[in-house]
């Protein structure tokens, strides 16, 4: 109940944007993973003080820059998954 509060109030508060990733791997395979949704943190840092503070107060800011830190992970396993594909002729 506490995860669709959390995902309820970042809806409330429109800081979700709709997100894609594209990569190409050495043998010319493409990957896409797409309709995934992430918190913008311009949105974020575009919130009201007052709104950042009660944020910050109930955990959820932590939570939102955990998210963020999160996606920074990404790359990390496309190049993960890049290493163990042969490259094409």
């Amino acid at each position: 109940m506490r995860t669709r509060a959390f995902c309820a109030r970042l809806v409330e508060l429109d800081v979700l944007r709709e997100m894609k990733a594209d990569a190409t791997l050495p043998n010319g395979q493409t990957l896409s993973v797409k309709g995934f949704y992430a918190i913008e943190e311009a949105a974020l840092r575009s919130l009201p003080e007052r709104t950042v503070l009660e944020l910050h107060r109930d955990g959820s800011l932590a939570m939102m820059y955990a998210h963020i830190l999160s996606l920074a992970h990404l790359r990390p396993l496309i190049e993960r998954k890049a290493q163990r594909v042969k490259p094409g002729p």
